[in-house]
């Protein structure tokens, strides 16, 4: 198996851009049991226009 091109940066910088690109901590996000969904009816995984950033 081959990485792609961009796969062979620093990990950190890998690991921010691959997360930049999904939902992972937004405000919309929610969990029921072991399945994730967008309560604004979007498609859960990709980043859309409506992310808003959760407050810790």
């Amino acid at each position: 198996m081959t990485l792609e091109r961009n796969q062979y940066d620093d990990p950190a910088i890998i690991y921010e851009r691959e997360e930049g690109k999904s939902c992972k901590g937004c405000l919309h996000e929610r969990q029921e049991f072991d399945k994730k969904y967008c309560d604004r009816f979007m498609r859960h995984g990709n980043k859309c226009h409506q992310y808003v950033e959760r407050n810790s």
